[in-house]
């Protein structure tokens, strides 16, 4: 069930698709006056992040010296082997001890949106073709989606660790949806994204993000608004990841999920099931429960993903045919020791209401400043 609205929000609208690369066009006439933060220039950006690329950031793939700030110059032959050289890394803060305790932010304005996914327009960039591919039993013919992808977070020409994350509908057709706390490291350089990675095959290549934007509201103790979005630029012949790979919608308000969602996302752990090289995906009730008082989070108990699944998305109203869904949460954090082999609880995602319809009404008009 959605919440009512208490306050006046005119819907995103989508015009219809054209077949040229450059043809989604969204109309942002959300109305975020009630839910800016206090003192905060609605002319800035704050919570945006760039990447320096003035300086090159040299690093050797394949006996050569490239420069990493210019990734998505390089070609799929490169990219394939600078990632297959980087250590495989599990992103830090999903898995918790004991539920987070902390007093929780006041309640938010209602907010009733939903943002409808978007169709490819164009046919993908050339594919990075490599490894074994799919080989896990558990997926069915509708999985892996290539609007759910893997995040490689470097520091400086050293891999930090892992996540995952979801491409949404934008009017800048670059916008990954991720985990908050995967990006908080002020230390992160670079964060490349690949959709539907499968064990060494990347059939719609590797995009690296020119910025992130965080969280207004992210809070590591209590885990609220534990979401962030990773900005990816246009190609040279200006389409975007959005129109080879499609994406996602995105809903806000949602106080149940009902019914059944699709979590997906590349966990590492419970080991030896996970690995991380695989997109897996879990299929399972999805309810809404307090956690100390804060009744700001949806719970899937049956989805028992350890580290590397965080960012991941939660999707209802998921199609085969378009493999793509709605965004209604992002995996947070579990319960579980030091390897996650003992998971105690299934996934939390912080609920997706006000003041992330707020930060996804920012972020998804930046583009990369000439």
């Amino acid at each position: 069930m959605l919440l009512a609205l208490s306050m006046t929000v005119a819907l995103l609208s989508i015009t219809a698709m054209p077949a040229s690369a450059a043809s989604i066009r969204l109309t942002n006439n959300l109305d975020t006056s009630g839910i800016s933060p206090e003192g905060v220039d609605k002319g800035s950006e704050p919570n945006l992040r760039t990447f320096q690329s003035s300086v090159p950031r040299n690093v050797q793939v394949n006996g050569k010296t490239k420069d990493f700030t210019k990734f998505n110059e390089w070609s799929a032959d490169e990219k394939k082997a600078y990632l297959e050289s980087v250590e495989i890394i599990p992103e830090p803060g999903f898995a918790r001890l004991a539920e987070p305790k902390g007093e929780g932010s006041p309640p938010e304005p209602p907010l009733n949106l939903t943002i409808p996914p978007s169709k490819p327009s164009i046919a993908p960039p050339a594919p990075i073709i490599g490894g074994g591919g799919t080989t896990q039993a558990a997926w069915d013919a509708v999985y892996p989606s290539p609007t759910v992808g893997k995040l490689y977070l470097f520091k400086g020409d050293t891999m930090a660790y892992n996540c995952s994350g979801a491409l949404v509908t934008a009017n800048n057709r670059g916008t990954v949806l991720t985990a908050s706390h995967c990006l908080e490291d002020t230390g992160i350089t670079g964060v490349v994204y690949v959709p539907q990675e499968d064990n060494g095959r990347y059939p719609y290549g590797a995009w690296s993000a020119w910025g992130i934007y965080m969280s207004q509201c992210y809070n590591p103790q209590t885990t609220e608004c534990d979401w962030a979005f990773a900005l990816i630029p246009t190609l040279s012949d200006g389409s975007g990841i959005q129109d080879h790979t499609g994406a996602n919608g995105i809903g806000f308000g949602y106080e149940s999920l009902g019914g059944q969602i699709d979590v997906a996302g590349y966990p590492f752990q419970p080991s030896p099931r996970f690995n991380g090289k695989y997109q897996w995906r879990c299929t399972a009730p999805g309810t809404t429960v307090p956690v100390q008082n804060i009744d700001r989070f949806h719970y899937a108990d049956e989805c028992r993903m350890g580290p590397g699944a965080s960012g991941g998305p939660w999707l209802v109203n998921y199609s085969s045919s378009s493999r793509s869904g709605i965004v209604a949460g992002v995996s947070s954090w579990t319960i579980c020791g030091v390897d996650c082999n003992d998971q105690k609880a299934g996934l939390y995602s912080s609920r997706l209401l006000s003041r992330a319809g707020y930060d996804y009404s920012r972020a998804q008009v930046l583009v990369r400043p000439s």
